[in-house]
């Protein structure tokens, strides 16, 4: 872990120190580069301070080829608000067909560019852009046990053929 000036940054999470924090394009583009460096291509800034908060909200950068394993959160709700890009929310029944899929877009006229769902669906981003940058509310506290589950049915984020094979099946899904 490594600590700069307001912030605690481990491998793909940033934390918050600050009391005030403002995101500006710089910020944005700081972040992209992060998640373009990143392994897993994708990169988290908290705002909030601690994991205990109540209300968690992040700034994510995921770039076009990061894999969402599907999963579900048992306990807590979620909203995405794109701000930079374009992505697929896609919602799976408990088999893993999928029952719908949602272009979330700032960058195209006509479509939803905030989306809220509740808790217990098994869901999954996929990019359609090169980098997606959104803000995601959710409640908190964050305690790492039985905070996401993930989707049996779906490949494990090291299965690069199994991914590709499982996106490009979504994709070409009505």
């Amino acid at each position: 872990m490594e600590n700069i000036r307001g912030f605690e940054i481990m491998s793909e999470v940033i934390f918050n120190k600050d009391n005030i924090i403002k995101i500006d394009n710089k910020r944005i583009q700081d972040l992209k580069r992060k998640a373009f460096r990143n392994p897993s291509k994708k990169i988290r800034l908290c705002l909030h301070q601690t994991i205990e908060e109540l209300l968690h909200e992040m700034i994510i950068v995921h770039c076009k080829n990061a894999y969402i394993r599907p999963h579900k959160h048992i306990k807590k709700s979620e909203s995405f608000h794109v701000i930079e890009g374009s992505f697929f929310i896609v919602i799976f029944d408990e088999n893993g067909r999928v029952i719908e899929k949602t272009l979330i877009s700032r960058e195209q006229e006509g479509y939803n560019f905030l989306c809220r769902f509740e808790r217990n669906l098994w869901h999954m981003l996929i990019p359609m852009s090169d980098f997606i940058v959104f803000h995601e509310t959710t409640k908190g506290p964050y305690t790492g046990i039985g905070n996401s589950i993930f989707a049996p049915w779906a490949p494990k984020v090291d299965d690069s053929i199994g991914v590709e094979k499982f996106i490009k099946n979504i994709l070409d899904s009505k």
